[in-house]
């Protein structure tokens, strides 16, 4: 009956002693003097980023397209090292930014049909039409060819 007695005195000291510690910890955790909770770091959203893409986009060249934050101190600018992370039409890609503006040099295919940008509470979705370079040298051609024939024409009359 003594060694019973011992067993639940001892279960009881034991259960007490992980509770108190657990206490404690818990406690420090939440009351840690290193932390500055005057600083909000905001999350990036519509209104803070401008997005600048050009009119006209060529498949056979880089495209530039120009993010610029509206507020160039914005505290995810100041907390990443001017360093956030975007998904630019499915690729993730880590942009370095330089007094809050960052351009991004983008090859497009025929086949893409616009350009999405993506980070935290930031989306941006622009349709575009690529403009191969078959529609630039195909009229350029015919209008060539059209010259040579119409001056071999005049040459051959007499």
């Amino acid at each position: 009956m003594r060694k019973a007695h011992l067993l639940i005195l001892y279960s009881v000291l034991n259960l007490l002693y992980i509770n108190a510690y657990a206490g404690l910890e818990h406690s420090t955790i939440e009351n840690n003097d290193n932390t500055d909770n005057s600083v909000i770091i905001a999350r990036i959203n519509s209104k803070d980023i401008e997005v600048t893409v050009p009119s006209v986009i060529f498949t056979f060249t880089d495209t530039d397209i120009k993010l610029k934050f509206k507020n160039p101190e914005h505290t995810r600018l100041l907390f990443n090292n001017n360093k956030i992370n975007f998904i630019i039409n499915g690729e993730d890609t880590m942009l370095s930014f330089v007094n809050g503006e960052c351009n991004i040099k983008k090859r497009f295919s025929t086949a893409e049909k616009a350009i999405t940008i993506y980070t935290e509470e930031f989306s941006y979705i622009h349709p575009i039409t690529p403009i191969s370079l078959w529609y630039i040298i195909t009229p350029i051609v015919l209008v060539i060819a059209l010259i040579i024939f119409i001056a071999t024409r005049k040459k051959s009359k007499p």
